[in-house]
């Protein structure tokens, strides 16, 4: 232990000699301690509680990242569905002006 709390712990021991008589010395250090304990219980229960929140926090952010990623996948197929359409409206269009062209043509031929 350093010396500064070598010297903390004999100043309080000095105090607590000065102000109670030995037993009374004695069951104040109980009582102290006794507090202590409870305080890192608590302390020790805090912890837990933080510990399950990061790792609930941690699991969720996986399902997240998962959803965010289906999210994306979806949001991909969408668009190349909505280009496949519009592509299908596009040759459509080109086929009905070939189609068109060609009776045309036809039209022509058979006019004597």
């Amino acid at each position: 232990m350093s010396k500064e709390g070598e010297h903390f712990e004999d100043t309080i021991l000095l105090k607590i000699k000065r102000d109670f008589t030995e037993s009374e010395a004695v069951n104040q250090l109980l009582k102290m301690i006794s507090e202590l304990e409870i305080e890192v219980g608590m302390l020790k229960s805090e912890k837990a509680e933080l510990q399950h929140k990061v790792n609930k926090l941690t699991n969720q952010g996986l399902k997240g990242r998962k959803l965010w990623l289906q999210e994306e996948v979806l949001s991909d197929l969408n668009s190349q569905l909505q280009k496949s359409k519009d592509s299908q409206k596009i040759l459509q269009k080109q086929a009905n002006e070939w189609r068109e062209r060609y009776f045309n043509l036809m039209a022509k031929q058979n006019i004597p």
